[in-house]
């Protein structure tokens, strides 16, 4: 399962919809810990690109 923005960025989906993906994580009896995993990722790339911004 991917996260696509109409704008090609790196960005953070709502609480509303992370909520949903985790429970259809949890009803497939998948680990949540991957999806934590990417969520991190994302957050990191996140912050990277507005630190190459800020200059």
């Amino acid at each position: 399962m991917v996260y696509i923005m109409n704008d090609n960025q790196i960005g953070m989906p709502t609480q509303r919809y992370l909520d949903a993906i985790l429970e259809g994580y949890e009803a497939g009896g998948l680990d949540p810990s991957a999806l934590e995993k990417a969520l991190d990722i994302s957050i990191q790339q996140m912050e990277q690109t507005e630190n190459r911004l800020d200059y």
